[in-house]
């Protein structure tokens, strides 16, 4: 919308909601320091217009909102990094290979959502991890996935997880949009088939956790190349905030001159643990 005989400048319209504009052009001004220094090019014919619904490609499409979305978190506390998961049910196709979902995060998270992030589908029944799904920040605020090698049925709930979400504590809880889409369809016309906004939980607690009590560590064996047990006895104490609840775990470090175990990563053990 910038005038040709100046730098242009760019207008990116975001929202938590299906695009559905009325017919128009987007027009504006450039202020600095209270006087307005540019504006639209006064050509109607050179102002960018709105795509509103239609049937053309570049008209805005009015995806599918009869799917449904439920989110939950845990680890909440302030400044920590936690796991934020949706249950979706698609209502317009399934949820396979060439599909893509596209998650808009409110805007009190970090615009780059996390650091180091994991997407999953998780089998809430065996409650255990299942595909390990490719996602990326497709732009501020809004998280790219693709779809599962095993196509999630249409009309049935799947859980998908997001790792690595940096938690905040807001005042407000605000809205996810979900959107759900397919490669082909996205490539062609970067409109979705299915979109719903889904309220974020409850600011609720967000003081953290104070540190665990190590009292005692020992391990079943110490050679080389050898499985073994590491046995901790340790005191939980009173949370911060006085509750301790199931979305609360505990994390142990292996000693860098471990090396890592290779076992774990390469899939041919599994480790285990119990309280």
């Amino acid at each position: 919308m910038g005038l040709s005989a100046t730098i242009n400048y760019h207008v990116v319209i975001t929202a938590m909601d299906a695009w559905a504009a009325t017919a128009g052009k987007v027009t504006g001004t450039v202020t600095n320091f209270g006087d307005a220094v540019q504006t639209q090019d006064a050509t109607a014919d050179n102002q960018y217009a709105l795509a509103v619904v239609g049937t053309t490609t570049a008209s805005s499409n009015l995806p599918l909102a009869t799917m449904t979305v439920t989110v939950a978190r845990s680890l909440v506390n302030v400044m920590d990094v936690g796991m934020v998961e949706f249950t979706i049910t698609p209502q317009d196709a399934a949820f396979g290979k060439n599909s893509l979902a596209f998650i808009s995060f409110p805007a009190y998270y970090n615009p780059m959502i996390g650091q180091m992030m994991r997407c999953s589908l998780y089998d809430a029944t065996g409650k255990k991890d299942g595909d390990r799904l490719y996602c990326n920040v497709a732009w501020d605020y809004t998280l790219r996935v693709m779809g599962p090698s095993t196509d999630q049925a249409k009309g049935t709930a799947f859980v998908l997880r997001v790792y690595g979400v940096q938690m905040n504590a807001h005042s407000a809880a605000g809205n996810f949009g979900v959107g759900l889409t397919n490669s082909t369809y996205w490539a062609s016309d970067s409109k979705l088939t299915e979109f719903k906004a889904a309220p974020d939980t409850a600011t609720g607690s967000w003081l953290g956790k104070l540190a665990i009590d190590v009292t005692a560590l020992t391990l079943s064996k110490n050679e080389l190349r050898s499985t073994s047990d590491i046995t901790m006895a340790f005191t939980l104490p009173t949370t911060s905030d006085g509750v301790t609840t199931g979305s609360d775990y505990i994390a142990m470090t292996l000693p860098y001159q471990w090396g890592g175990v290779h076992s774990w990563a390469d899939g041919t053990a599994v480790p285990s643990a119990a309280l």
